[in-house]
């Protein structure tokens, strides 16, 4: 019996301790969810749930780390990206498309109407891409991108460049 308890003593500490990282966290687990499907309630909920399930799995090898963020986004966007091809692979996609009606102009938009078309633009970009303009967007160097994605920094900064023009392209052929 006192091994029993013992074990759930520690079970019951491994879950709060989840817990407490989940909540420092839930800002990253929401931007991926709303970066990596169509923004509707359902699919966020989905995304989310199994992004959680997926860092529950691997959370007894991370526990220890000072700041799981990496390994957080790395889990994230892992998840994110097979839910994404496996959906495309259901639907026979090769890109997802949008039916969100934007306004033409982004000084007269509010600012959710610019997140909407700055989310709507990324979605255009190949998974690969999206991967590294979202975490760029979420403010994390290029070192910590580099370890997100196992590139170099350099390739980063040469990516998110990449990107950049790639968006702003994008986003004057929306409007011509």
């Amino acid at each position: 019996p006192i091994l029993g308890s013992i074990a759930m003593l520690n079970n019951d500490k491994e879950h709060i301790e989840f817990e407490q990282m989940l909540g420092r966290v839930q800002g990253i687990l929401y931007r991926v969810c709303l970066a990596f499907t169509d923004r509707q309630p359902s699919s966020i909920d989905d995304l989310h749930q199994e992004i959680v399930c997926n860092l529950w799995q691997g959370w007894p090898k991370c526990r220890n780390k000072k700041s799981p963020t990496t390994w957080v986004y790395r889990v994230a966007i892992n998840t994110a990206t097979f839910e994404l091809r496996k959906q495309q692979r259901r639907s026979g996609l090769s890109s997802r498309s949008t039916s969100f009606n934007l306004i033409n102009t982004l000084s007269d938009e509010t600012t959710d109407a610019r997140l909407e078309r700055l989310y709507d633009l990324i979605n255009q970009l190949p998974t690969n891409e999206k991967e590294i303009i979202f975490l760029y967007l979420d403010r994390l160097s290029h070192a910590q991108i580099a370890a997100v994605t196992g590139s170099t920094e350099a390739a980063v900064k040469q990516h998110i460049y990449r990107i950049k023009q790639k968006l702003i392209t994008l986003n004057k052929q929306k409007h011509d």
